[in-house]
């Protein structure tokens, strides 16, 4: 019953994510796209609602090539709109429910001790028609950001959400760099709901 419970949870979180973010994952799709940005995916917290976590969150964070990262510095008037001082940081799109959009773009640095954000062509996945960070690389820069971020131990938490809504097992750890890997198995072995989580060989 309880894990009948979870799962009816999970589906209407799904359906929440459907419901609130589709139409701003399709208006900024479409907004790229006129524009002539093509290599970008979602990550963040909006990107948590695609793999069964529902939490709140104001923006829209985007991955984008390095490539790609001139067009938004002159982007049409009409289309996108610059509200970070000319940094090519925070940009509003006209009926966009998210408060803003905000671009991370390739090579930056996540923190110390971290990988550069890569390619997102390299990251990415397509689900439900949406460019959306795969769930081993979005763990990975939780993971990076929670160990050596500052003040970002939301991302640690979110790490035990994606762990227990996705039934990973602590075999996952093995797809991690080292230090990665040795947090994982931390994180999973401290989970107190740990009959909830559907323990398997491989992901």
């Amino acid at each position: 019953m309880k894990k009948l419970s979870n799962l009816n949870k999970l589906q209407n979180s799904f359906q929440e994510m459907n419901n609130k973010y589709k139409n701003d994952f399709e208006l900024i799709h479409k907004t790229f796209e006129d524009i002539g940005i093509t290599e970008y995916c979602f990550i963040g917290g909006a990107s948590l609602a695609v793999y069964n976590y529902m939490r709140s969150t104001t923006d829209a964070d985007v991955l984008i090539s390095e490539k790609d990262k001139m067009k938004l510095k002159d982007p049409p008037i009409g289309y996108i709109r610059d509200i970070s001082d000319g940094r090519g940081r925070r940009f509003k799109i006209p009926g966009l429910k998210f408060s803003y959009v905000e671009a991370i773009y390739e090579g930056e640095i996540l923190s110390r001790n971290s990988l550069e954000f890569p390619n997102p062509i390299k990251v990415r996945t397509k689900i439900n028609g949406v460019w959306i960070i795969n769930l081993l690389d979005l763990i990975s820069t939780k993971l990076q950001s929670g160990m050596y971020g500052i003040g970002r131990e939301q991302d640690i938490s979110d790490v035990r959400k994606l762990i227990l809504n996705n039934s990973l097992s602590i075999n996952f750890a093995s797809k991690l760099r080292t230090d990665l890997d040795l947090k994982y198995r931390e994180i999973f072995n401290s989970l107190k709901d740990i009959d909830d989580i559907n323990i398997r060989s491989a992901w």
